[in-house]
């Protein structure tokens, strides 16, 4: 039976162990260890049969989004691809780049919600074991981190105190990190790495860690200072709203990267998989002193084909219906501003969307189909599948409604 949390079965087992060492610095996810405990699963892709609920599962769609346990091991990447990690439990109420953040729970084999399912389940699985530390709701403190919808009001930059190097030199790099928003941003991962991450790298400060290619690459340290080979990850629990953090590291150049015969070192600096091309740093590298006097443009060669940051954003997206929400990923309103919005869709006598959630998204982006939102207040929803055919839809707002709400609804097949 779905939702049996049995006391003698569960009594006393339900606990987390996270190791906050430098060596598991990059496992460390509490959030994910909670909600694995509450029965939730990383995905229904990888979990067919769910959790405590069928619908007990993170959710994700393929090289665009993760929810917060849907991405926790190489098994859930080869489902979700090169897809970013978000910073939400999946819920098919709330907004993913354009896509509902879940799937309704009706749905057996899809459903994914999160959300509902540790709301669910929270009182039983608070009452298997006592209270260790009583925590009241004030404690309770909003975070919010940076992700794909929020990277803009963040800032990092890298340089060296070198311009160029010779093979087998170690080289100083300087990261800074700065919070250009107006509230506080949690749970911090930056990455720093080039193209082969397989260059020794060494690092003193505690917030870091070395990640080699397996889990038994482990870091060497003596006085403090520890060296791998592989990718240099740092943590950094909170930064308020103008606060800097500046991170130091060494790379010994014994693996560069070529580009036309000319060889050289480029870093880049990613915040929770999201990457920053103004922190890209990028310098010559030499076999001997004759080609050094020789020199090298290889990095102004280089500047057009800066990584730029991965665009999460499916342009193509189409409304969609799941249950009674309609998700329209593009509304461009009367102020050139973009927003994905969620409607909740109501038949009281006549057919009507309710607002139920929306956020803002880059107005640069240029989606295939954009619906429409008209200062006159006319709302023109385009290209929903029903019933196999796409259609376009007409409504107007129902002036001084709370919840917003749109009603006159007119179908037109394409």
């Amino acid at each position: 039976m779905q939702g049996d949390l049995d006391r003698d079965t569960f009594e006393g087992r339900l606990l987390s162990v996270v190791d906050i060492g430098r060596q598991c610095l990059s496992q460390s996810d509490l959030a994910r260890e909670f909600a694995f405990n509450m029965g939730i699963v990383p995905s229904c892709k990888e979990n067919p049969n769910g959790g405590t609920f069928s619908y007990s599962a993170g959710h994700g769609v393929e090289n665009s989004f993760t929810t917060r346990v849907a991405n926790t091991s190489k098994v859930s990447a080869q489902f979700f691809g090169t897809a970013v990690k978000l910073n939400k439990y999946s819920d098919p109420r709330t907004l993913c780049l354009g896509h509902p953040c879940g799937v309704d729970r009706s749905d057996v084999e899809n459903g994914a919600d999160v959300v509902f399912s540790l709301n669910a389940t929270r009182y039983l699985v608070s009452d298997l074991t006592p209270e260790v530390i009583a925590v009241s709701a004030a404690d309770l403190v909003p975070r919010t981190t940076v992700d794909a919808t929020t990277s803009a009001g963040f800032s990092l930059s890298q340089s060296s105190v070198q311009s160029d190097a010779f093979e087998n030199d170690w080289v100083e790099f300087s990261a800074e990190a700065k919070n250009l928003s107006t509230v506080a941003r949690y749970d911090l991962e930056f990455r720093f790495l080039n193209s082969t991450n397989s260059s020794p790298i060494r690092v003193s400060d505690q917030r870091c860690t070395i990640v080699g290619e397996t889990i038994s690459d482990i870091p060497i340290e003596i006085d403090g200072v520890i060296e791998n080979r592989g990718e240099l990850l740092c943590y950094v629990e909170v930064l308020i709203p103008d606060q800097v953090v500046s991170f130091s590291y060494s790379v010994e150049v014994d693996t560069a990267d070529s580009f036309d015969d000319s060889s050289f070192l480029r870093q880049l600096g990613t915040v929770n998989n999201i990457a920053f091309p103004e922190s890209v740093v990028c310098m010559p590298i030499f076999p001997d002193l004759i080609s050094a006097a020789a020199g090298s443009d290889v990095c102004a060669r280089l500047e057009g084909l800066v990584p730029e940051p991965e665009r999460v954003f499916d342009l193509a997206l189409k409304p969609s219906i799941d249950g009674s929400i309609l998700t329209v990923p593009y509304i461009r309103l009367f102020d050139d501003s973009l927003v994905s919005v969620q409607f909740r869709i109501l038949v009281l006598g006549e057919i009507s969307l309710e607002l139920l959630s929306f956020e803002f998204i880059d107005s640069a982006l240029q989606p295939e189909f954009p619906s429409s939102f008209s200062s006159q207040g006319d709302l023109e929803i385009r290209m929903l599948l029903l019933q196999s055919t796409f259609h376009d839809l007409f409504l107007k707002h129902v002036e001084n409604s709370d919840p917003v709400r749109f009603s006159d609804l007119e179908i037109v097949e394409i």
